[in-house]
């Protein structure tokens, strides 16, 4: 790819954004920008070479010279080539803000933001009787939803030589992430950043490298091409990131991450489990189940909320958002059977879950809810809990489990 020096684009009519780029002329072996003008053609041997962009800002803007410049975002490229303000429909100009001070008083129109230049497919290109006269959106967000997982793709291969490992490490943590959600303190610490400065500048490069290639501008923050922002309300560090799923297969198409369902959780249900005796040796599917029911997922979830028609069990709550998977007897304590019988499990919202899990309340053979002594019962009126809380039913196989619950929890003493 060419070097392109995106702090000075030449506009076109029709929208087309062209850069000025670094070129080598096996020639005369020279290399830089190729500034040329009028009796004065580079494809003759001449022209000047310079790799101060200043220079070919002054001489492009003022001097009537043209410079080598491609377009980017395009699969035609018919415009490509030597360009000069005033001719080959080209009208406009942009500078960065840092060298706006050298086009003062120019005759042409400067644009104060860079058009955004959308990557087109060749075949769809080549359907065209011609240029199109649209131009092109300013607005970088509206673009960057637009983005497929070939935009992404191609962009993370034309980079891989500049993406570091940290930054691969952050993509692969973002993707395994429950809901590929994260925030930026999270980020930072999958790639041990030593702050949250240098992960957000990271992180924030390898976004502008997506830009870069596919050929649009700054959204007010490079993140926002890897992931959308969903809790604007919140700390610099504790934002939430949700990475953009264009992006995510990408990842998998290029091999860069392990397609996961669950992320982390399962990750580390995963190396829970493999530490256990025997545990390798159990079918496939089996490990599968048992990944999915230690956090709360898969068919072990299904069918507990089946038996509970999709509600909590004590509040008949029915939003699954909130539902927990809860096992009544212990993990540690359940045989591979047990764990996954559904029968083993609540679905409860998570105030009662964390209390359950705990072992803090549990529940009488007959669905009534008991507690530890050292909590009062002013304290869970606080949560909404009352004495007359209860499972909504209670099966003969639940039982046993709930009976495990209380021993295990000494609730047994506030049954009595």
């Amino acid at each position: 790819m060419a070097s392109l020096d995106k702090r000075f684009a030449l506009i076109a009519n029709n929208g087309d954004v062209l850069f000025p780029y670094v070129k080598h002329q096996r020639e005369t072996g020279r290399t830089g920008f190729a500034l040329t003008i009028a009796g004065n053609q580079d494809r003759n041997g001449g022209g000047d070479y310079t790799h101060d962009i200043t220079k070919v800002i002054r001489q492009v803007v003022f001097d009537g010279y043209a410079v080598r410049a491609k377009t980017q975002g395009k699969a035609n490229r018919e415009r490509d080539g030597s360009l000069g303000l005033g001719k080959d429909a080209v009208h406009k100009f942009y500078v960065a803000p840092e060298f706006e001070y050298l086009v003062k008083g120019s005759k042409y129109e400067r644009v104060s933001k860079l058009p955004v230049q959308r990557k087109e497919s060749a075949s769809f290109e080549s359907s065209k009787t011609g240029p199109s006269s649209a131009p092109a959106s300013l607005d970088p967000l509206s673009e960057i939803v637009k983005l497929t997982p070939d935009d992404y793709r191609e962009g993370l291969k034309a980079n891989s030589g500049k993406i570091s490992q940290r930054q691969r490490l952050m993509l692969a943590a973002h993707y395994a992430a429950p809901n590929r959600s994260l925030s930026m303190r999270q980020l930072a610490l999958t790639a041990t950043f030593d702050g949250l400065a240098s992960a957000s500048i990271e992180y924030s490069q390898l976004g502008r490298f997506i830009a870069d290639d596919i050929g649009i501008g700054s959204p007010g923050s490079w993140i926002q091409f890897l992931a959308e922002m969903v809790s604007a309300s919140a700390t610099n560090a504790e934002l939430r990131w949700v990475m953009r799923e264009p992006l995510a297969e990408a990842l998998e198409q290029l091999g860069w991450v392990e397609p996961s369902p669950y992320g982390f959780e399962a990750n580390a249900a995963l190396a829970e489990l493999g530490a256990e005796p025997g545990f390798q040796e159990l079918p496939e599917t089996t490990r599968l189940a048992l990944v999915n029911a230690r956090i709360g997922q898969g068919g072990f979830r299904r069918r507990m909320l089946e038996i509970w028609g999709g509600r909590c069990a004590v509040t008949g709550c029915a939003l699954p958002e909130v539902l927990v998977a809860s096992h009544a007897k212990s993990w540690r304590h359940s045989s591979t059977e047990e764990r996954l019988d559904e029968f083993n499990g609540l679905p409860l919202v998570a105030t009662l879950d964390r209390l359950f899990d705990r072992g803090l309340i549990g529940f009488a053979d007959d669905g009534a809810l008991v507690k530890i002594e050292k909590v009062e019962w002013a304290t869970l009126a606080e949560l909404g809990i009352t004495p007359s809380a209860k499972l909504r039913t209670v099966h003969a196989r639940h039982i046993p489990y709930l009976q495990h619950h209380r021993d295990e929890h000494g609730l047994q003493r506030a049954l009595a």
